[in-house]
């Protein structure tokens, strides 16, 4: 019986040397040239690790590779670099509750990422992942069914993530199609998932095409935003180009859908543009921008309700109070209080020179306006101009559209 005992005890010791010793017998090599030929195949390209690769077993399983490099796509001619380099990736992984199906990540770290995201001109992606097969068949599955959907039977194995890091990381994004190119410098981001059946805590700071900002992210939880039920969120923005904040909930259903109460601040238009990367029309009519309001998006579409929207430029001031909704056709309905501190500058700056606005300088504006783009009704129109040789004021109401029409009192 005693034999019998020592049975267990010698699988122990035998289970305790390899998880100690292993590792140090079997060569760095077999494990790096393990590693890239595993995470190539996943991936569909070549992972090449040019340093060394650190590896403990117990009481965690632990790796750290140098100076590993990721290829891009077989045949992708979109950019001469690499998709991504890292001076080093650290993983920490807790063994035993492997057993039961959960990963629980104590730490994975990026030290100086280089990723370099590239759209051509045919519409083709450097980040598109998975073997040359599954690549091919995606553009098949996307035609039937273009919209996110989220799966109620998101996956059985649970995860935790201890603290995902990236350190002084950079990212550069080249769109050949839209002639639009991108640079994030200095990236530094924390992230906390004790579970995804917990929230999600993500925070950092960044340097987008030259301009610094701060973001902070919460959403809870990742896995019943997976699953369709509800699932509230945060977001916040903070840079000199704007301040945002984001308070809202994914609603609970197959499809992407949120409703949130959004604040924004925008004090400088042109540096917004800039940073935008695109044209914004009309913006040069505005110098600094503020929005508070509720906005929801679903499949119907999107709305903004109870918003309140002020914008000030060298030439108008304007702030405008009401809803707006695609969800049923493009339909708004809201209050607008407008002045002109230079009507015919104005003019000019929309590509409206109008030799008869000379007469006029200054004008002011209230209404209720509402309709369609096509249908446009404005009521309670209250408009007053003046100007060195004109003083005007028309009360009334003004229909625009098939056929338009006016009704009110000109002094």
């Amino acid at each position: 019986m005693k034999k019998l005992l020592f049975i267990p005890i010698a699988l122990v010791v035998i289970l305790l040397a390899a998880i100690f010793i292993l590792p140090s017998l079997v060569p760095t090599s077999v494990y790096k040239d393990r590693i890239s030929d595993t995470v190539s195949e996943s991936l569909g390209r070549d992972i090449i690790i040019d340093g060394d690769i650190d590896l403990s077993v117990f009481p965690t399983l632990q790796a750290k590779a140098t100076r590993v490099t990721i290829s891009n796509p077989d045949g992708f001619m979109g950019s001469d670099s690499p998709f991504a380099q890292m001076g080093e990736l650290r993983a920490k992984v807790k063994l035993f509750p492997l057993l039961s199906k959960r990963v629980e990540i104590d730490e994975f770290i990026l030290v100086k990422p280089s990723i370099n995201l590239v759209k051509t001109k045919d519409g083709s992606v450097n980040w598109a992942f998975g073997k040359p097969d599954e690549k091919a068949e995606a553009p098949a599955a996307a035609s039937k069914d273009k919209e996110f959907r989220r799966n109620k039977g998101f996956g059985d194995v649970d995860a935790a993530l201890g603290a995902f890091s990236i350190i002084d990381g950079t990212v550069s994004y080249d769109d050949a199609q839209a002639g639009q190119s991108h640079a994030l410098t200095a990236v530094n981001i924390s992230v906390s998932l004790p579970a995804l059946t917990q929230a999600v805590n993500a925070k950092g700071d960044m340097i987008v095409d030259g301009t610094p900002m701060d973001i902070a992210l919460m959403l809870d939880t990742p896995d019943g935003f997976m699953s369709g039920r509800a699932a509230p969120f945060t977001l916040a923005v903070n840079s000199e180009v704007a301040i945002v904040s984001v308070k809202g909930e994914f609603s609970q259903s197959e499809a992407l859908a949120f409703t949130a109460s959004v604040s924004a601040d925008v004090p400088s238009v042109q540096a917004l543009k800039a940073v935008a990367g695109q044209d914004i029309p009309y913006s040069q009519l505005a110098d600094s921008l503020s929005f508070n309001g509720h906005i929801s998006f679903g499949p119907q579409g999107f709305a903004v309700r109870k918003s309140d929207l002020t914008l000030k430029g060298p030439q108008v001031n304007v702030v405008y109070t009401g809803d707006f909704s695609t969800e049923s056709g493009a339909v708004f309905s809201g209050n607008l209080n407008a002045s002109v501190s230079d009507v015919p500058a104005l003019l000019k700056a929309v590509g409206q020179d109008i030799a008869q606005a000379a007469a006029v300088t200054t004008a002011s504006i209230t209404a209720k306006v509402s309709g369609t783009p096509d249908a446009i009704s404005i009521q309670n129109i209250d408009l007053s101009a003046a100007g060195q040789t004109l003083t005007a004021n028309y009360t009334g109401a003004l229909d625009i559209g098939e056929t338009p029409s006016i009704n009110g009192s000109f002094n």
